[in-house]
Order: C-alpha cells, then sequence, then structure tokens
C-alpha cells in the first residue's frame, strides 16, 4: 500500500524474488534487518523517501543494479554477497564499514561530493571506496616514449596491485 512506512525484520527473505521496485512508495523510510535477504534479486529500486537500510536487508542475493537516491545510512552487511560494482548514493552519511562485503569486486560507492572530505562516520570499508578517481600513470622504458595510461577501475588498475584510490588522494610516480 501507498501509506507503507517500512519493511519489516525477514519481511520477504528467503523468497524466489528476483527484482525488486518500490519507488513508488512516497513513505517508505526504512528496510528493516534481512527484510529481503536470501533472495535472487539482481536489481533493487528505492524510493527516494528510503532513508535507512538495515542490517543485512539485502544480503545474500545477486544485485548487480541498485538505485537509492535517498539512503542516508546503510547497516552492518546490508548488501553483503552481491554482484554489486557501483552504487550512487548521494545522500549517504553513514556506511558501515561492511556493508558491501563480499561483492566480487570493491563497490564504488558514489555520492557525489567528491572533494576528498568524508563523512567520519565512512570507516574504512572493507568491500567499498567512496569516491573513487580515475589515475593516470605516465611511464616509460628505454624503448617506449613517454604514454599516459589510464584506467576508471575502481580496484587498482589492469597493469599494478589491487590498490585502492578515493577520492582526494594525490601521488608521483617516477
Amino acid at each position: 500500500p501507498s501509506t507503507l512506512k517500512m519493511i519489516g525484520q525477514y519481511a520477504f527473505a528467503e523468497n524466489s524474488l528476483t527484482t525488486l521496485d518500490v519507488s513508488t512508495l512516497s513513505q517508505l523510510t526504512k528496510i528493516e534487518t534481512a527484510a529481503f535477504m536470501s533472495n535472487t534479486l539482481s536489481k533493487a529500486t528505492l524510493s527516494d523517501s528510503v532513508v535507512e537500510v538495515a542490517d543485512s536487508a539485502f544480503a545474500n542475493n545477486r544485485l548487480g543494479e541498485l538505485t537509492a537516491p535517498g539512503v542516508e545510512k546503510i547497516r552492518t552487511r546490508a548488501f553483503a554477497n552481491n554482484a554489486l560494482t557501483s552504487v550512487a548514493l548521494p545522500r549517504a552519511s553513514e556506511i558501515d564499514s561492511t556493508a558491501f562485503d563480499t561483492n566480487g569486486r570493491v563497490v564504488a560507492v558514489l555520492t557525489g561530493k567528491n572533494d576528498g572530505s568524508l563523512p567520519s562516520s565512512f570507516s574504512a570499508g572493507n568491500g567499498f571506496v567512496v569516491d573513487p578517481v580515475t589515475i593516470t600513470i605516465v611511464c616509460h622504458d628505454e624503448q617506449t616514449p613517454p604514454v599516459a595510461i589510464s584506467s576508471n577501475k575502481v580496484v587498482g588498475t589492469d597493469f599494478s596491485t589491487d590498490e585502492l584510490y578515493p577520492a582526494g588522494i594525490t601521488f608521483t610516480l617516477e
């Protein structure tokens, strides 16, 4: 119903749901603990009014696409064990360090701030990096003239280790 304010604990857990769209539920503000855990969700679209996603709410799915424009708080393992690589969270202010654990790759959390400053509640993410930037490395050897090699991948580059590059970092390679 359009007056729904919260989806309760384990409400739709362990079903065979494949997609979720609650974008028209304008009064929905919270998705409770494990509400959609252990389904086969590949896509989830939340309404602008959803501000909090509780512990393990979407854990153990197949999410590759997430739309969550209003979410401010993401709790413990909320999106763990999925297939996310990037998610836009323009209003995010609190993300638990385990929120995106075990997604196969590090998840790029795009807040839109891109100024190098992060709220103190963003702890070192185990599974995500906030506002990653593209790193350009200029390298050359004796046989090759200098060339710029760019990568927009969140995990390292195609030619290096799997370091993370959050916004605001500066370094020089020679």
